[in-house]
């Protein structure tokens, strides 16, 4: 499972929020973050055809963070209904409306995964 789910990361990996008007970059461990973290897994694992889901997040913390760049890094673990876990790191930063508007909107990308021991 981990194999393919690392596999097709980099073809779902992100997803966005439309309408984000907060001011600041999201954190790692904020509701929005772990929302959008929580679909990208849960369309990837439906996208490959496998019955397990999500559970929880956790031991989330941040990597690092530019400023000047607007990028988050950050990893968690993510836990699934089959028992397995998986550590992952990822980013948060700001992007274009895919609207055509003017609001910000926060991306959250899956850039790195594997199995955790």
């Amino acid at each position: 499972m981990i194999k393919v789910f690392k596999l097709s990361m980099p073809c779902l990996s992100t997803l966005f929020l439309f309408g984000c008007l907060e001011p600041d970059l999201p954190e790692c461990d904020d509701k929005e973050t772990r929302q959008l973290l929580s679909q990208i897994i849960n369309q990837n694992l439906k996208n490959r055809g496998e019955s397990e889901s999500l559970v929880s997040l956790k031991n989330i913390d941040q990597v690092a963070f530019n400023k000047h760049t607007g990028i988050r890094v950050c990893k968690s673990n993510a836990i699934f209904s089959n028992a397995n876990e998986i550590w992952m790191n990822y980013k948060i930063y700001w992007g274009k409306s895919q609207k055509g508007g003017l609001e910000k909107e926060f991306f959250v990308e899956i850039i790195d995964a594997g199995e955790s021991y």
